[in-house]
């Protein structure tokens, strides 16, 4: 009998212990779930606060893609324009070379620099007079598109123009570097109020995809 109440006290304890920590596994894992529910309210969170971060200043691949476009087509601009720029410099390097190649003439004097050997082709100050005008027109044409000229239309570009029988000899490179160069449409000024305003709409219709255009301010 005494045998039987210990087994029995035994038992009582061994489930009372099983309870306790039971109980202990279950509050365990209600926090379990309490942190696992907060956890992804933290994801949810940091995913809308990288979307909101990707979408104002621009990152990433599909919020990126305004800003990019905008700077490509700025590239894409300046390089143009330094383009020009070198055939400028082009121009300024031969009317020196001409001149040289006139002085050296009077001083019965050979030019080293094979490459501007005016000893053939038409009259130097034919060539001199196509340089001069291939120069002020570039020069003009530059400094317009770059808003240098406050009053454009006062600014004189016609010159006499060289006899067009004399200019026939030219060789390939002298005919390439008077040749008329393409003519730019607007200004450098306006070409960036394009690209803004390219680079604006683009991001406003990005917004509007993404189901954020109550975000977007008045500009």
């Amino acid at each position: 009998r005494d045998l039987q109440e210990k087994l029995e006290t035994l038992r009582r304890g061994v489930e009372a212990s099983v309870d306790r920590r039971r109980e202990r596994l279950r509050a365990l894992r209600d926090v379990q779930e309490r942190a696992l529910e907060g956890l992804d309210q933290f994801h949810a969170t940091a995913e809308a606060c990288l979307q909101e971060l990707s979408l104002r200043e621009g990152l990433g691949m599909k919020y990126g893609a305004p800003r990019r476009n905008a700077q490509e087509k700025l590239r894409t601009e300046q390089t143009r324009d330094e383009n020009e720029a070198k055939h400028l410099d082009r121009l300024l390097e031969a009317l020196e070379m001409t001149c040289r190649a006139v002085a050296a003439e009077k001083l019965g004097e050979a030019l080293d620099d094979d490459e501007y050997d005016t000893s053939e082709g038409p009259p130097k100050s034919s060539l001199l007079l196509g340089l001069l005008e291939a120069i002020r027109a570039h020069a003009r044409t530059r400094a317009a598109y770059l808003n240098f000229f406050p009053h454009p239309d006062r600014i004189l570009t016609a010159l006499p123009p060289a006899d067009s029988d004399e200019m026939t000899d030219v060789d390939a490179q002298t005919a390439e570097l008077l040749a008329p160069r393409p003519e730019r449409e607007g200004t450098i000024a306006s070409v960036v109020e394009e690209v803004e305003a390219c680079c604006r709409e683009e991001t406003r219709e990005l917004y509007a995809r993404e189901g954020k255009a109550d975000r977007l301010g008045e500009d």
